[in-house]
């Protein structure tokens, strides 16, 4: 969930007329739900969306588990302006992000975020969209000896991007991890 002039914006992975996902809006004041996007055209809209976020100018950026061109997600900007919903990138595999999910970071015009899978090793990678080239490149590949399978997104501290993966370096661990900006 993320708030903006007092109306609270939010994602559901499941739901909609085809069990795409939803993005949805809560009016604080009135108590009114309104269904903003249904994910029903997965290649163009992507399926599972997850990572929203909203930029100061009140556009909300998030990412699809799968759907796309390559079904491996894309990440998209929802104007609540204008109501606009448009595709930004489609994750191509070649940059090694699958299964983007968990909570999106914005800094410096550039979105940063995890997958569930993809990497060198297909244990998930840490990813960085700039907004400016549209361009995505990977900072971390996970591996079987920093943890596997980022899920819960990420947080930004001061000048670092810390997260957590499902799967740890001892069976029956998670791990948490940084990345320096």
């Amino acid at each position: 969930l993320t708030e903006y002039n007092n109306l609270i914006y939010g994602i559901s992975k499941e739901g909609g007329s085809e069990s795409g996902g939803v993005l949805f809006k809560y009016n604080l004041n009135d108590q009114n739900f309104t269904i903003l996007k249904d994910f029903t055209n997965f290649a163009e809209q992507g399926k599972e969306p997850s990572g929203l976020i909203i930029d100061s100018n009140g556009e909300l950026y998030g990412t699809t588990a799968q759907g796309g061109n390559n079904n491996t997600g894309i990440i998209f900007k929802y104007n609540t302006n204008s109501g606009t919903f448009s595709k930004m990138y489609d994750f191509l595999g070649s940059e090694k992000v699958n299964w983007p999910m968990g909570k999106l970071v914005m800094n410096n015009n550039k979105i940063y975020g995890t997958s569930k899978r993809g990497g060198a090793s297909n244990y998930g990678s840490l990813y960085e969209y700039d907004l400016t080239s549209s361009t995505c490149l990977i900072k971390h590949n996970f591996t079987l000896y920093d943890g596997r399978h980022p899920e819960s997104g990420l947080i930004k501290i001061d000048n670092k991007l810390i997260g957590t993966s499902t799967y740890g370096v001892v069976t029956g661990t998670s791990t948490m991890f940084e990345y320096d900006l």
